[in-house]
């Protein structure tokens, strides 16, 4: 049943009892099995992580990078190029634009993962293809894989771009250099290189324009070892318990674009 309140007055008191459930039983009660937990993706260790990387040719002014800004593990949940996580690249090219990440040393890896912004109203669109290629010595290159990106058709959103080398490639897959060749138009906004030791349950869902979370950060439940390092930054305590933190970096996001709106945009490139 549910809550009953009762009342009796003794001797001038009054005394309640509430009771929120009754059970009849005709077992005794067998200890329930503990929940299955998923693995911890915080057990495979993004090699990437703080990592040195190199670029064809450097970011757009307006949307540089800040030095390391893609292997610092900050995502951007914005739909707009302009917010900080963003990196972007301007190509004049067509092709032959791409990314070497040191490792340190020759490591295996089973996953490689990036971030892709398509923004329609500026004219941003997802990459064509992406091409893999190790090295140990930065000169001699040998391919792992070429995949094409599935686009996002309309409207804006984020691609996240996830290889999961298979079983039969896993021994080819160790190497010191790790070269992320990108095929793409006009231009590329990316927000972050990831590349682990092993796979992890994350096999890419993009955000869609009715998913769109703000410019920001995970929620601080349920945290990774990166996510971890994010909450520290804007809240030193640990008091943070969801909803409250997320809106603190609502409110420090929206100064931070304030402040960017000053800065000159270009002009040529329609954006």
């Amino acid at each position: 049943m549910n809550l009953i309140s009762t009342s009796q007055i003794t001797d001038g008191a009054v005394h309640y009892v509430c009771v929120d459930e009754i059970d009849v039983r005709t077992e005794a009660d067998t200890p329930e099995p503990p929940p299955v937990v998923d693995p911890d993706p915080g057990d495979c260790v993004n090699l990437a992580a703080g990592r040195p990387y190199t670029s064809a040719w450097a970011a757009s002014g307006s949307y540089a990078d800040d030095g390391g800004q893609l292997t610092d593990g900050v995502y951007s949940r914005a739909l707009s190029c302009k917010a900080p996580e963003w990196v972007g690249y301007y190509n004049e090219v067509q092709d032959g634009f791409e990314f070497i990440v040191d490792l340190g040393e020759s490591k295996r890896f089973e996953q490689v993962k990036m971030n892709f912004l398509r923004e329609e109203g500026s004219g941003i669109p997802t990459p064509y293809s992406v091409r893999i290629e190790l090295s140990d010595d930065s000169a001699s290159w040998r391919t792992l894989t070429q995949t094409d990106v599935a686009p996002i058709i309309e409207g804006s959103g984020i691609k996240r771009f996830v290889y999961t080398v298979p079983q039969e490639k896993r021994p080819e897959a160790q190497a010191r250099y790790v070269k992320l060749h990108i095929n793409f138009q006009i231009w590329l906004f990316i927000d972050e290189i990831e590349i682990f030791d092993r796979e992890t349950p994350d096999q890419g869902t993009d955000v869609p324009p009715d998913d769109q979370r703000g410019s920001g950060r995970r929620p601080c439940f349920g945290m990774s070892a990166r996510a971890a390092v994010r909450r520290a930054r804007h809240d030193p305590d640990g008091q943070c318990d969801g909803r409250p933190c997320l809106e603190r970096l609502r409110l420090a996001e929206l100064q931070r674009h304030k402040s960017r709106r000053t800065r000159r945009q270009p002009h040529s490139d329609g954006i």
